[in-house]
């Protein structure tokens, strides 16, 4: 198990967060998972989650880091509307990839846009493939949005099972500073933790791919 970082050029302002807030109708609205936290305003959630073409520069990322063939096959959890398996899909350089989600309303629009490959309503504690199905399972900020440590563990052992290697990036801290970024940040997000804690959850379910921290202002 490894610790590998990938530049995803990500902008993230923290400030429209920091100074606004949610009242409890807003968190349900949000738990829902639809156009409420995908495409509506920033502080329920991504602010409008679009295609940016950024998901071509991480397919080519995720060959010279994994080297990854025309052969190798891809399965991204927490895809979102579908982005990387379309980029993936389209790139003669490698072979199939297939997303799962669990927002219908991420999916469908996804579907709207075109994108390229199966993508599937599941959840990560029960995957619906054979072992080792996909030669790199890539899991980006995902993880730390189920709600129980549990099943977070049973979620890391089905990556396990599925993929015959994987990547994923998981919400992160070590100061109290900085876990007080992510709780202003944080509107789905429910098991972030320390990195230390996260060691320890690796360790209980056997993990055996490589991983990084996610933090929305510092480096960890």
């Amino acid at each position: 198990m490894n610790k590998i970082n990938i530049n995803f050029n990500e902008n993230r302002s923290i400030s429209t967060h920091a100074t606004e807030t949610c009242d409890a109708l807003d968190w349900l609205k949000i738990w829902n998972a639809d156009n409420i936290y995908f495409d509506d305003e920033r502080k329920y959630g991504y602010g409008g989650y679009n295609y940016d073409g950024r998901w071509k520069n991480i397919v080519s990322s995720l060959i010279e880091k994994f080297e990854l063939s025309q052969k190798s096959s891809l399965l991204d959890l927490g895809c979102a509307k579908g982005f990387l398996v379309n980029d993936y899909n389209i790139d003669k350089r490698v072979g199939i990839a297939e997303g799962i989600d669990i927002s219908i309303y991420a999916l469908i629009e996804g579907l709207k846009l075109g994108m390229q490959g199966n993508l599937i309503c599941a959840n990560f504690t029960l995957l619906p493939y054979e072992d080792d199905e996909f030669d790199l399972i890539f899991c980006k900020d995902s993880l730390h949005n189920i709600l129980s440590k549990s099943d977070v563990i049973k979620s890391l052992q089905e990556i396990n099972r599925v993929g015959k290697k994987s990547w994923i990036r998981v919400g992160a801290f070590e100061t109290d500073a900085q876990k007080k970024v992510i709780d202003n940040w944080a509107t789905f997000a429910t098991t972030y933790l320390h990195k230390d804690e996260w060691l320890e959850l690796f360790d209980i379910a056997g993990y055996k791919g490589s991983y990084d921290w996610f933090h929305p202002s510092e480096s960890i």
